[in-house]
């Protein structure tokens, strides 16, 4: 999946993605706090961003991986599950291109989590495994979906290497960023306690 992110800088690729992900965990933090504390439509527009957020994160991974790629003279698959990913503790090429797969899907799992947010999420024993409030295994179903359509593109249309281990690495990308969505969401519950308005 990763041909046309050998072009990227790993340094830069990875700076971005960072601070993309704190300026989102802050603005989904505060979004959430305003919430409670000013107006609740607060919550309904920044779902409404994220979601258009999630779309511009989905069009930029598929171009990325599919769209205006070129046709491999040959249908590669590596079907072998973690292949890629143990080379990748010994050889830095393989370490660069599975770093970059990851990072590649943190947006989008967070946006996606920040677009499927809403306030049942609170309710006791429901804060991480929930499919009312932010759909935990949605988002992560969503994640491997996309990736899986992505690499099943790629071995049909013969448009790059079609790997086990991209399904992984995205899907783990996506969870991460679900997990960055949670953060906010803890951060916001604290604070509001703090402050008596929760």
């Amino acid at each position: 999946m990763a041909s046309r992110l050998n072009t990227v800088s790993l340094n830069a690729f990875t700076t971005g993605v960072v601070i993309f992900c704190l300026v989102w965990l802050f603005a989904a933090a505060l979004a959430r706090v305003l919430s409670v504390k000013r107006d609740e439509r607060i919550m309904t527009y920044w779902r409404r961003f994220n979601f258009a957020a999630a779309c511009v994160c989905l069009v930029m991974i598929l171009c990325m991986t599919i769209i205006g790629r070129q046709r491999f003279p040959e249908r590669l698959l590596l079907l072998r599950p973690f292949n890629n990913i143990v080379k990748a503790f010994t050889y830095v090429e393989y370490r660069r291109e599975k770093l970059l797969n990851l990072y590649m899907f943190i947006p989008f799992g967070l946006t996606l989590s920040c677009a499927a947010a809403c306030r049942d999420n609170e309710r006791k024993g429901k804060r991480f495994f929930s499919l009312g409030g932010c759909p935990t295994w949605g988002i992560i179903l969503a994640g491997f979906s996309l990736t899986f359509l992505i690499e099943l593109t790629q071995g049909i249309f013969i448009l790059g290497t079609a790997e086990t281990d991209d399904i992984i690495t995205n899907t783990a990308g996506t969870f991460i960023g679900l997990q960055m969505w949670h953060m906010a969401e803890l951060l916001a519950s604290r604070y509001l306690k703090r402050s008596g308005s929760n």
